[in-house]
């Protein structure tokens, strides 16, 4: 049998025991069609096809170390995964996510497979997605604490011309329209460098983003008063670090987090709530943050909100073993000094 119908004949039968939920013999027939796929032309389209299912099973079995060894053979700083299988391109936001979350921020494929994302995006015209691929990038830069580099992305966000994407087919999904959708992709990297400033204590980057953030606010006619990402990042920074909060934000978050429903509410909430007991009532601050930990831990939500609500109850050995375990550097400045508590 010639490679290409062998190929076919696995991923058939890979398909038939995915359907009878037999994940191992799917994961038996698909390693060994990417084993017979890596004698194919490089572009050719049963590669990457191949070496996506395998990847997307590994996945779900929660092998996501497997899941990227499954899908380095199509990696390089110029190459794309994508040939022959655009539906890679949307199977790398939870492959990524299942890494950060289980192994943490130093795998850089993770990296090599969101740039690819980006250059895919920007093939085809499409800013406004290649600008979110490069978004998750921004977070991986930020746990990782490479904050002269999150300095620099951020002046590249700001000088964004404001119709930078007018002629691509998508928009952030807050924008009315692909021009719309600058200043709220200007949003998410000042959000994300205002968490990254939060945590390691950097008082430039925090002004850098802050300046940002409400720039860009002004430019999407945001509704302050009523935005829970626009509050809770920016007050957080100023009462964390007793940062002048002089249009009151802690205030309307504290009084907003409670009233409405958004994603992660349970842990959002319990942060809200510990700030708020700050500083006169401190072991409600500490107690509420534990709790926040564990909502964080048990969720799933990723090893940077565990560490940073451990590190505010004030069981700073374990945020630091945790930081250590899963490379997010980020809180490295501020986790040898208990004072931030």
């Amino acid at each position: 049998m010639d490679p290409e119908a062998l190929i076919e004949t696995l991923l058939t039968d890979a398909r038939a025991a995915r359907a009878a939920a037999d994940l191992d013999r799917a994961t038996t027939a698909l390693t060994d069609a990417a084993a017979h796929s890596d004698a194919l032309a490089t572009d050719h389209p049963l590669r990457a096809k191949t070496r996506w299912r395998l990847a997307k099973v590994h996945h779900d079995e929660a092998r996501p170390t497997q899941a990227l060894d499954a899908l380095t053979p199509l990696l390089s700083d110029e190459g794309d995964p994508f040939v022959g299988y655009p539906q890679g391109l949307d199977a790398v936001g939870a492959i990524a996510e299942q890494v950060w979350h289980r192994l943490g921020y130093r795998e850089s494929r993770v990296d090599v497979l969101w740039r690819a994302v980006e250059r895919a995006h920007e093939a085809t015209a499409d800013r406004v997605r290649a600008t979110q691929a490069r978004l998750q990038r921004l977070w991986s830069t930020s746990c990782r604490g490479e904050r002269d580099r999150l300095s620099t992305e951020l002046e590249d966000f700001s000088m964004l011309d404001p119709r930078a994407f007018a002629e691509g087919p998508s928009r952030h999904p807050r924008a009315p329209d692909a021009v719309g959708s600058v200043p709220w992709l200007q949003l998410d990297a000042a959000r994300t460098a205002l968490r990254a400033a939060t945590w390691s204590g950097d008082a430039a980057l925090a002004d850098l983003a802050e300046d940002l953030f409400e720039d860009a606010a002004t430019d999407a006619d945001l509704d302050r008063d009523n935005e829970i990402w626009f509050l809770e990042p920016i007050a957080l920074v100023r009462r964390r670090w007793q940062r002048p909060d002089p249009d009151g934000y802690a205030a309307m978050w504290f009084d907003l987090a409670g009233r409405i429903d958004y994603p992660r509410r349970d842990y959002h909430q319990r942060v809200a709530l510990a700030e708020a007991a700050r500083p006169a009532e401190i072991t409600t601050t500490h107690q509420r943050y534990a709790e926040a930990a564990k909502v964080a831990d048990d969720g799933d939500y990723g090893p940077e909100w565990v560490i940073d609500a451990l590190a505010q109850a004030d069981a700073v050995g374990e945020a630091r073993s945790m930081m250590v375990r899963y490379g997010v550097l980020a809180f490295e400045s501020t986790l040898s000094d208990t004072s931030t508590t």
